[in-house]
């Protein structure tokens, strides 16, 4: 029996901060000369974008029920990319005053967030509906070399019980009573009854390692050409299947170009943009591509039960 999954840390409430707070911070802890710092949109964190002396960087204070080993779990990772293939643009870590790639600061009286200070990685962000199939064959290609870079890597922390681990999805059924529309409800059941009879056992015997978990168009950013200019937000990397990390990044793409519309265009057209694009940079074997359009679907059935 699966046990239902859990996850109490994603609207974890927390007390934010000003700019001027943050460019204290970066002033004191990295040295930094601030001359503008602008709060990013972001879910569950203070993210301010900061102009100084070094140039644009990122400065990032943790969700305080966010553990810091899993934030150390990043940086360890951004660093294992950067010595494997420094060519992807993945954010860097920029270094405290001691060296330390992150520390933790009160915010507020009793309340403790890891702190961090991350590169700047300019561009727009990626939208699938402006995009040429060469493109995606491009982002493809770039997913599947952040997968080849990442084989290597390895942490305690990324065996952490994560919503949005597909491999987990089973355990996301007691949420279906929240999908109000009963069809939409039917369909999600479906989805969860064939993961846990068909997808979920082969989804256990193919190969696992420690992965981004979440390439979507809010965490890919593309220059004037529309190439990838930077990959972001490595917040929910864990060990899990890695064809399930294409699963992921696929699932935004379905549809994205307008072909739901059009019963002529093929949904899958996008989505499989990027697997030839994968492919170039990291092969799958027959089980696992044979395992993509159910991840697919899986995947979005895991984002209406987690949303």
């Amino acid at each position: 029996m699966i046990e239902p999954l859990v996850d109490n840390t994603l609207d974890a409430p927390f007390t934010p901060i000003d700019a001027d707070a943050a460019s204290s911070v970066a002033a004191h802890r990295y040295g930094l000369q601030v001359t503008n710092a602008r709060r990013l949109d972001t879910e569950r964190d203070d993210t301010f974008l900061l102009t100084t002396q070094r140039g644009q960087l990122v400065l990032k204070i943790a969700n305080p029920a966010d553990d810091a080993e899993i934030v150390a779990m990043q940086c360890l990772a951004l660093a294992h990319v950067e010595r494997v293939d420094p060519a992807l643009p993945v954010p860097r870590v920029a270094p405290d005053l001691e060296g330390a790639t992150h520390s933790t600061l009160e915010t507020a009286p009793g309340e403790f967030r890891v702190v961090r200070v991350l590169t700047y990685l300019p561009g727009r962000l990626l939208d699938y509906s402006a995009s040429t199939a060469t493109q995606r064959e491009l982002l493809g290609r770039m997913v599947g070399r952040l997968s080849r870079s990442m084989a290597g890597f390895d942490h305690p922390s990324a065996d952490r019980v994560l919503a949005w681990d597909l491999q987990r999805l089973g355990g996301l059924r007691p949420h279906l009573e929240h999908v109000t529309d009963p069809r939409t409800r039917d369909e999600v059941r479906h989805e969860l009854d064939r993961f846990d009879a068909l997808t979920g056992p082969a989804l256990a015997e193919v190969t696992h390692q420690v992965v981004h978990n979440d390439i979507n168009v809010d965490n890919v950013v593309v220059d004037d050409h529309g190439e990838v200019s930077g990959i972001l937000d490595f917040g929910d990397m864990v060990r899990t299947a890695v064809v399930a990390d294409l699963a992921v990044a696929m699932s935004y793409a379905v549809g994205a170009d307008g072909s739901l519309d059009d019963p002529d265009r093929d949904p899958w057209s996008a989505p499989n943009d990027l697997v030839r694009g994968f492919r170039t940079a990291r092969d799958l074997d027959s089980t696992e591509l044979a395992l993509l359009p159910h991840l697919v679907r899986a995947r979005l059935a895991q984002r209406l039960l987690v949303n």
